[in-house]
């Protein structure tokens, strides 16, 4: 017989005889508000302050607007069982403290969606804002063979110009069944939650679930805790993390094949998209740059070879209407005076309206990668680099304005510029951030 935690584990009495609060959700508890500013898509375990302003007002649900949104299909691919692999790991920043024993297992989630409704951006609303659909969600979670079982509550929200739409909910861990068993601490008060952040599209899962546990100085201070005040915890330790699938895409990107035509993007693939940027830009280009001590050089970037791997795509945070395209890359970026020769790998594609709207070449290279010759002619202490490169599109084909920062580690989790270069001199990256204090 399957045994709940409650029954299993005397550290978690505590929350058995009561609903734990509620922590603050990854994005507004307001369906006509979004955040300007500081990101609050944080995933698990709470979210980050941001001014929220007022972006939409409720509007009628017609059917136009339910197929404009398409949300008949993603409903019916959410609603019934999908089965991804999860993976367990501390990527993303995420200590673990009592982590399972599997390296990966089998994630069932189904999800049951309540009344849709919807948010019409209003006329002078931000660029951030964009109309919305909103709905309260319930989402059965079976993770491994009887590893753990839980049922969470939330919201989904899916906006018009996303690529996907986000689950954010959470559960009592004290009401979930399965083997797993967490080392916690019975002597001190606490309680058990876990953070569930889901994107979705029909045919694509991905996200994270993370088991926390929020420990007390006292009974009072978890009292205030559960009348809203979050912050009143003396120690948060997050248990595990299992995130899905495992590929190059970030959290918020939905992974597409390199050759799949994507119909959010006009039914074009990521190869066709990379075709129309050369066509932009160029294959390669030869432009002036300058250190940081004042030295000049030329730089030469190389767009390289195609490469066959997943394209990753997600709505752009600062414009509610354009898409972001992101294709692997295999090019390089190397200086005339033979001091840099480092990969780019990331080539970023901006699309709004069926257009490209903005390019941008980058990647960050561990300096174990660089040759010794390399590091010997560079002669900083530099750990790793930092590639950004930006074209401006609004006057045809033009060289980019673009920057490598060399950094150091001066604690495990911070790093100071020890040196730069910058392209074209006294371009905007050059004076904005390389040399700008001269």
């Amino acid at each position: 017989m399957t045994l709940s935690l409650c029954d299993s584990l005397v550290a978690l009495t505590l929350v058995c005889c009561m609903r734990a609060a509620a922590q603050p959700a990854p994005e507004p508890t307001c369906p006509t508000c979004a955040a300007r500013g500081e990101s609050i898509d944080s995933g698990a375990a709470g979210g980050s302050s941001a001014l929220v302003v007022h972006c939409a007002d409720e509007a009628t649900l017609t059917a136009a607007v339910a197929e404009e949104f398409a949300l008949e299909s993603l409903q019916t691919y959410i609603e019934q069982s999908n089965v991804v692999t999860g993976y367990f790991g501390g990527e993303g920043g995420i200590r673990q403290t009592a982590p399972p024993a599997e390296q990966s297992a089998p994630v069932e989630l189904r999800f049951d969606v309540g009344q849709l409704s919807y948010y019409k951006k209003t006329v002078d609303a931000d660029a951030e804002c964009d109309d919305t659909i909103w709905a309260s969600a319930h989402v059965f979670v079976r993770i491994g063979n009887g590893l753990l079982s839980f049922e969470a509550d939330g919201r989904l929200r899916q906006r018009r110009h996303e690529p996907s739409a986000l689950f954010s909910g959470e559960a009592d861990l004290a009401t979930a069944t399965g083997s797993y068993r967490p080392n916690l601490d019975p002597a001190r008060p606490h309680i058990g939650k876990i953070f569930v952040v889901v994107r979705a599209a029909p045919g694509h899962l991905r996200g994270d679930i993370t088991p926390a546990v929020f420990y007390f100085r006292d009974e009072a201070q978890l009292r205030r805790y559960q009348q809203g005040a979050w912050d009143q915890y003396a120690e948060l330790r997050r248990l595990f993390r299992l995130r899905f699938p495992r590929d190059r895409c970030q959290d918020y990107e939905l992974p597409f094949a390199h050759d799949e035509a994507i119909e959010r993007l006009g039914g074009r693939s990521a190869d066709e998209w990379r075709e129309r940027v050369i066509g932009l830009i160029g294959v390669t280009a030869v432009v002036d740059a300058v250190w940081e001590d004042d030295r000049e050089t030329e730089v030469a970037v190389e767009l390289g070879e195609h490469v066959v791997d997943t394209a990753c795509l997600s709505s752009y945070p600062r414009r509610a209407t354009e898409l972001e395209l992101r294709i692997p890359l295999a090019g390089r970026l190397r200086s005339t005076d033979a001091r840099l020769d480092i990969p780019l790998d990331d080539l970023v594609v901006g699309i709004d309206s069926g257009a490209v709207a903005r390019v941008t070449l980058r990647s960050r290279v561990p300096s174990a990668t660089l040759s010794a010759a390399q590091r010997e002619a560079l002669g900083t202490n530099a750990e790793v680099f930092l590639a950004r490169l930006d074209y401006d599109l609004g006057q045809g084909r033009r060289p980019p304005d673009g920057i490598v920062e060399l950094l150091a580690r001066t604690a495990p989790n911070s790093t100071t510029r020890v040196g730069c270069i910058a392209f074209p001199p006294g371009g905007k990256a050059d004076t904005g951030t390389c040399r700008y204090r001269r």
